[in-house]
């Protein structure tokens, strides 16, 4: 046995990404059940939680980028030489930044659905939701953004990697997945994104 301050932060790290992984099947599972409930879609709760995992391992990459490689360390004033992720931030940010991305993916999802249910056409869902949600997201991450932001500043290195993780994270999320990947996929997907169980089950029995 041994001790000290070593010894607990060991123990610490090894026991939290033992449960790692359980945490976020537990995340995946209860999205999928509330998206569910909420829009009795099938499609929907997996869109979601792919698109939403994008946000979170876009904010890893960033990171390792930036801390472990080197890249563009110049931007946040940086004084410490590239090095690994802070053991236990990986944890941090899926809880942040899964809950970040699924408030903008439930304002987006949720003005489609309420022009679906007037018109029966996702095409028409789809740019509705658009217009009358990205005003909000935009401003939205904006404010998140201004927050992030000022971590950076910080001559902790966790902070400072929190700040940079989550600024980026939050700026790709708003832009590139929330405005532009969401709406592909929900046109690419058609009618089929409003399909319960129920409804696939007689689809597929319509199959010869």
């Amino acid at each position: 046995y041994t001790g000290g301050n070593a010894s607990v932060s060991y123990d610490l790290i090894e026991k939290l990404y033992k449960k790692f992984p359980l945490m976020i099947i537990c995340v995946y599972l209860l999205t999928a059940i509330i998206l569910y409930v909420s829009y009795r879609s099938v499609l929907i709760p997996l869109k979601a939680i792919l698109v939403n995992t994008l946000s979170v391992l876009s904010c890893y990459g960033i990171l390792i980028l930036i801390f472990q490689y080197g890249y563009f360390n110049f931007l946040i004033n940086l004084k410490y030489s590239p090095e690994s992720i802070i053991s236990g931030l990986p944890v941090i940010l899926f809880c942040i930044m899964f809950s970040l991305s699924m408030d903008y993916e439930v304002f987006l999802l949720s003005s489609m659905s309420e022009e679906y249910k007037v018109s029966k056409d996702n095409h028409k869902a789809v740019i509705s939701g658009l217009i009358n949600t990205s005003g909000i997201i935009t401003k939205a991450a904006v404010i998140m953004l201004i927050v992030f932001s000022a971590f950076i500043q910080a001559d902790i290195i966790l902070i400072k990697m929190l700040g940079v993780g989550l600024a980026l994270a939050v700026f790709i999320d708003a832009t590139i997945i929330r405005l532009i990947l969401v709406p592909s996929l929900m046109n690419l997907a058609g009618k089929y994104n409003w399909l319960s169980f129920k409804d696939f089950f007689r689809l597929f029995k319509q199959v010869p």
